[in-house]
């Protein structure tokens, strides 16, 4: 963005925030969203791919979006450069989504402590509906298998066994059958 478009950024922005609500206020916004679209599709693409997200064309709108008023509503400090502001704000604002999914993630299977943080949240709750219908037998072998896909966790071989009355070659069996239908589900 050159500083020609910066200041004509500056200038709309101020005029936004002492504006108050209403149709002139939204179009305004509006408007500007719509100049700053390509810079602002730039910054969060660099920082999904940093991030090692993916997303929908949809999502990556609602995305870019939310950053843009985030950063709209935290524009106080004009002396600070817009690029600089909108592309640490967007950043600041990716990461905190970010963090807040990795958290409800977790909270699915709290009772497992763990956190496959690159699996979305409705692959999460096709996972647990099938882990819903597992017989009782096996609860605790795929709990085992869950574990044992975490990255964070080192790599259990039978964690569980001696809690069940499988023999150890079926535990085993049924383990490794239950990580593929898991990993299915998550990938």
């Amino acid at each position: 963005m050159n500083k020609a478009d910066q200041a004509y950024c500056k200038g709309e922005i101020i005029k936004y925030q002492v504006m108050p609500d209403g149709v002139e206020r939204d179009t305004l916004r509006n408007n500007l969203y719509f100049f700053m679209k390509k810079e602002l599709e730039n910054w969060v693409i660099s920082i999904l791919n940093t991030t090692g997200t993916f997303t929908t064309k949809q999502a990556f709108l609602s995305i870019s979006w939310d950053c843009f008023l985030y950063c709209l509503h935290s524009y106080k400090k004009f002396d600070v450069p817009l690029g600089f502001h909108f592309y640490r704000n967007c950043r600041y604002c990716i990461m905190k989504q970010h963090r807040v999914k990795k958290i409800q993630t977790a909270t699915f299977y709290a009772d497992t402590d763990i956190c496959v943080d690159s699996v979305d949240e409705g692959k999460f709750i096709d996972l647990r509906r099938f882990a819903e219908y597992i017989p009782e037998k096996y609860k605790l072998v795929f709990k085992d298998a869950l574990m044992s896909m975490n990255h964070g966790t080192r790599a259990r071989c039978v964690e569980n066994w001696d809690k069940t009355t499988m023999k150890y070659i079926e535990y085993s069996s049924v383990k490794q059958i239950l990580v593929s239908i898991i990993s299915y589900f998550i990938k």
